[in-house]
């Protein structure tokens, strides 16, 4: 999730938001799969 560059002997590191946003979307389709929550809708949302 973090992109990183070399110059001489210093690394300089940056985060990868195309990557974060994958991940974010991976782990929100598995946890949907194994534990859907019953009173989540798009419209009311959780809680």
């Amino acid at each position: 999730m973090l992109t990183s560059r070399r110059e001489w002997k210093a690394v300089y590191y940056r985060a990868d938001p195309d990557r974060i946003g994958r991940a974010l979307a991976d782990l929100q389709i598995s946890l949907r799969a194994c534990c859907p929550p019953d009173d989540c809708t798009p419209a009311t949302g959780c809680g």
